[in-house]
């Protein structure tokens, strides 16, 4: 969905498939947002939160990819 966006939003067509019977899939279902660490809400709460501490949670969680989660984490902020 993002990349179609993404060709879209630059001028070119796409023809997007879902297999669902509606447009977006299980995607649809995390309707809380995406998480993230060290973001401005986050700093303007005084909150101390950072990619380390998210990447740590991300591991427990079960991650199979340890440098997939860093990644993932260290972009979150600019994500959200």
């Amino acid at each position: 969905m993002s990349a179609a966006n993404t060709v879209v939003e630059n001028g070119g067509r796409v023809v997007l498939l879902d297999k669902s019977s509606f447009c977006g899939g299980n995607s649809t279902k995390a309707t809380s947002g995406i998480n993230g660490a060290g973001t401005k809400t986050q700093k303007a709460k005084g909150i101390p939160d950072n990619a380390d501490i998210f990447t740590q949670d991300t591991l427990k969680g079960g991650a199979k990819k340890p440098e997939l989660a860093k990644l993932l984490c260290v972009n979150s902020a600019d994500d959200v």
